[in-house]
Parts: structure tokens; sequence; C-alpha cells
């Protein structure tokens, strides 16, 4: 799967399921508990794939060999 599909398809299902799971308005404030449990495994098993795409695509766009430890870094410090 190419990694823009990827990313997109996981912070969607993640959007998707963070309305699902804490929505408390119109027709989604009777979502039974097991429901928004279960969305929150959704987001939970959607999202895992983000970072490791993430941190693949750094590999790739790194300047050169010399850069990546450096490219990672910037990666992990504009993610918190």
């Amino acid at each position: 799967m190419r990694p823009g599909t990827l990313l997109a398809t996981g912070f969607g299902a993640m959007g998707l399921a963070a309305v699902l799971a804490f929505a408390d308005f119109g027709a989604l404030a009777d979502v039974p508990p097991a429901a928004c449990y279960a969305a929150m495994l959704g987001f939970w098993g959607f999202g895992g794939p983000i970072p490791a795409t993430l941190f693949a695509l750094a590999l790739r766009v790194a300047p050169g060999p010399q850069t990546v430890a450096t490219t990672v870094g910037w990666l992990q410090q504009w993610s918190a």
C-alpha cells in the first residue's frame, strides 16, 4: 500500500472512531457503550501504522545516509 494512502486511511479512520467514541450530541448521543469501546479499539488499531509509515518515509526523504538520524530526530520532535 502506498504511504499516502496508508496515512490517509489511518487518519480518517481515527477521526471517525474518535467521533463515534466521544460524540455526545444529536443521533450519536445514544451510542451504546459497547460501540464506543469498539470505536476506541478501532482508533488504536488504525492509528498504529501511522508512526511506522512516518518512520519508513523518514528513511526515504532524508537528504543522505548521514542525515537519517537527524531526519528521524526532527520527526520525533515535530510529532510531540
